[in-house]
Order: C-alpha cells, then sequence, then structure tokens
C-alpha cells in the first residue's frame, strides 16, 4: 500500500492529465507511485476512462481500465454528481494497480459552459 502522498500524486497526475493543460507540468516527485511506472498507453487509458465516467457513467457506476500490453489496470468510480452555481459536478474516486503497487484518490469536476470538465477543489 502506497504513503497518503503518493496515493495523493497518483490522484492528481490523473488528475492534470485529464486536462489539457497538466501536459507541461514536471511529474517528477512521483517516483514511488502507480502513475510513475505508466506508459504512454496507460495514461490515454486513464484519460479515456475519466472522460467516459465524466460523460456516461451514473453515479455509483465504475468505468475499468485495462493495457494488457503493460499489465497495469484501474478504475474510475463516479461517486456523486452535485450542482455548483449552475455548474454539473462529478466526484470521482480513481484507482491505479501497477505491478505491486496501488493508490486511490478522490478528484471533482465541473462542466464548464462549452462542455469541457475542469479539476475543482473538492
Amino acid at each position: 500500500m502506497l504513503s497518503k502522498a503518493a496515493t495523493r500524486a497518483t490522484g492528481l497526475v490523473t488528475l492534470l492529465l485529464a486536462s489539457p493543460a497538466g501536459f507541461g507540468f514536471n511529474l517528477g516527485f512521483l517516483h514511488d507511485a502507480p502513475a510513475s511506472y505508466f506508459t504512454e498507453r496507460d495514461w490515454e487509458l486513464v484519460k479515456g476512462a475519466v472522460e467516459d465516467a465524466l460523460r456516461d457513467a451514473a453515479d455509483g457506476e465504475t468505468v475499468d481500465w485495462n493495457n494488457p500490453d503493460s499489465g497495469h489496470l484501474g478504475t474510475v468510480t463516479v461517486l456523486k454528481t452535485t450542482q455548483q452555481q449552475g455548474m454539473t459536478c462529478r466526484t470521482l474516486k480513481i484507482y491505479n494497480e501497477v505491478e505491486s503497487r496501488s493508490g486511490d484518490s478522490y478528484q471533482r469536476f465541473c462542466q464548464q459552459a462549452d462542455g469541457s470538465w475542469k479539476a475543482v477543489p473538492r
């Protein structure tokens, strides 16, 4: 099991990659987090699972991702949907597993006027 900091880092990276602005960040602090072992394809799959969950999953529903090439996998579960200042917001639980490392984190996203989803503080 990962430390709290590593678990948060896993969620942060997933969050950053779910947003185009996140691709420019230095992610060197993720040395022991599961996400630090992701392949490029793993990242694509995680991002796709987050997008699918935000767009299509009902509260309580889980979207799985699995990369048979790397053996890495995870889930994205929609915990709840709320309204905030006229926006639909969704809280997700993001779980990732890489070899003997696993971790989960929680992130909230709100849908913007243009239809895109933006990570916001919980």
